[in-house]
């Protein structure tokens, strides 16, 4: 077992884009406050519409559900301060801390906890991750609008108590309840404010900190949440987020100390950072997958013998080590390494020379109607950022030399990701980070019928493994059923995966509090300025 899930059953058993308002006064000493860089502008705060990690830093900070991570990543009671499961294994019944106040002075209790389940189980709200809860029970079928809200298996049995039953057994439960579509959100606000509920001035929240300013693409500010439950020992008073799509400018910006924490640099710069900034620089392993998508629903990429060619021609090592300084791990899986009784049985390609491997796909492409008259012609979409631009112009070199004409498409991440869910791509780069960390999580992204499966794979065998397994209450026979599930969805070559991120934070020596684990976001709240 890793030290993350140790420590996380170690707490439990011994607790079981909006726009600115304004611009505020910023505080003469910049010393003052904490001054985190984020990689992108969010597209949104709103917990049940939010996409990516710039988006979920922010959010942690703003927002807890009835579970939070603590201070060294662990599993704790946030909005519930304890909970009971029943002798049916699937009917959870959680005590919700009395007093608890949203920031600006309302009440929160039983009744604002199942709004949040039912909001984003709601077809209006069309929350990305609502997949994520569908063990709930009815959660699809509300979803999908087949039942009305108020079947779903969530309810509040007195003013300090919810009742939440699941469709099945599922182990995992708890850590679910930490993710960001498991937070707390606030119906007086949504309902007074509605989609713009999340601008400054407007935004309440129930974490241990508020939004006070947001100037798009520039800032945004936040100040201590006097109301949190645990307010007492939040020691930094603000925090300001700094949005730099360009990694090689958050950087600059680290260099002249105009920021203290940055989740990320380019990987040309891995080398020099080691040098410059060996005592700042934390690297842990991240539960993260860089992959593409590869839009299986219509085209030439539904055939499975284009989508092997496309994969097992890449030169994974070659990206990873030469582009990316290996700086992270060659995946040819969805499930990263470090999960505790995962056995992973896909087929490595990189002990394939890779010769063999081009002479193969080019073999695939003829026999799926392609040659040199007419060639495969394909379109790779990816966000503004160096790195993808990097891996997406040697893919489309290394394609080229099986006679793939690959067309190179950039644009930012938010329209990225609005036409990845339209499926108005081919190949589209997209990156997953455990929510919760657990492999369903990455499995999901195979699963037929999963909101986070943009590719539009299902194979009926992969489906049925992965709900066996939803049902296997033994740890190590579910992860095997996990394994061999992947394994066959990575045959059909359903995406491309390309790496398993690496966690690499850079951290000024004022900021105290940082502790290394998997991940590596560590809430504001558990810092402070030396």
């Amino acid at each position: 077992m890793t030290g993350f899930f140790k420590t996380a059953a170690v707490a439990l058993g011994l607790a079981v884009v909006g726009f600115s308002t304004p611009m505020m006064t910023v505080s003469a000493d910049a010393q003052s406050y904490l001054r985190r860089g984020t990689a992108s502008e969010p597209p949104s705060i709103d917990p049940h519409l939010a996409a990516g990690d710039s988006s979920s830093v922010i959010i942690d900070d703003l927002f807890v559900g009835l579970m939070s991570s603590g201070k060294n990543g662990e599993l704790i009671y946030a909005v519930a301060k304890s909970h009971e499961l029943k002798k049916d294994g699937v009917t959870y019944v959680f005590q919700i801390r009395p007093g608890l106040k949203w920031s600006d002075g309302k009440k929160l209790d039983a009744a604002d906890v199942v709004y949040s389940f039912q909001r984003l189980m709601n077809p209006a709200t069309a929350a990305r991750y609502a997949g994520n809860l569908y063990m709930i029970k009815n959660a699809m079928d509300v979803n999908t609008g087949k039942l009305p809200l108020d079947k779903l298996g969530v309810r509040a049995v007195d003013p300090l108590t919810v009742e939440i039953t699941l469709e099945q057994r599922t182990p995992y439960f708890l850590e679910v309840l930490r993710s960001n579509a498991a937070v707390m959100v606030p119906q007086h606000a949504i309902a007074t404010h509605n989609t713009t509920w999340t601008r400054a001035g407007r935004m309440v929240s129930n974490g241990a900190y508020k939004l006070t300013e947001w100037v798009p693409n520039t800032q945004l500010r936040m100040t201590r949440n006097e109301n949190y439950y645990n307010a007492s020992s939040v020691a930094i008073g603000e925090v300001v987020y700094y949005p730099a799509s360009d990694l090689g400018t958050m950087l600059k910006r680290y260099q002249a100390n105009e920021l203290d924490i940055i989740f990320n640099f380019p990987p040309e710069q891995v080398e020099t950072v080691q040098k410059q900034f060996k005592a700042d620089l934390r690297e842990v392993p991240d539960y993260g997958l860089f992959y593409w998508l590869l839009n299986g629903k219509n085209g030439a990429l539904k055939d499975p013998r284009v989508r092997k060619a496309l994969a097992i021609s890449l030169d994974k090592k070659a990206i990873t080590q030469r582009l990316l300084k290996g700086a992270v791990e060659p995946a040819w899986g969805v499930v990263p390494s470090g999960f505790d009784q995962y056995p992973s049985k896909v087929t490595d390609y990189d002990k394939v020379p890779l010769k063999t491997r081009q002479d193969e796909a080019r073999k695939l492409l003829a026999a799926a109607g392609y040659s040199k008259a007419k060639p495969l012609e394909v379109e790779i979409r990816f966000d503004s950022r160096e790195e993808p631009r990097q891996i997406a112009v040697a893919m489309g070199s290394m394609w080229s030399a099986i006679g793939v004409k690959a067309k190179m498409r950039t644009s930012d991440f938010r329209s990225l990701s609005a036409d990845v869910a339209k499926g108005a791509f081919e190949v589209a780069r997209y990156q997953w980070f455990a929510p919760y960390p657990d492999p369903v999580t990455f499995a999901n992204l195979l699963r037929g019928g999963s909101r986070t499966n943009h590719s539009g794979y299902s194979n009926a065998k992969v489906n049925a493994l992965l709900l066996q397994a939803d049902e296997e209450t033994d740890q190590k026979k579910r992860m095997d059923l996990m394994s061999q599930a992947e394994a066959l969805a990575m045959e059909d070559h359903a995406v491309i995966p390309i790496y398993y991120t690496v966690a690499r934070r850079l951290v000024k020596p004022r900021v105290q509090g940082w502790n290394d684990f998997p991940g590596g976001k560590v809430k504001s709240e558990y810092l402070s300025l030396k």
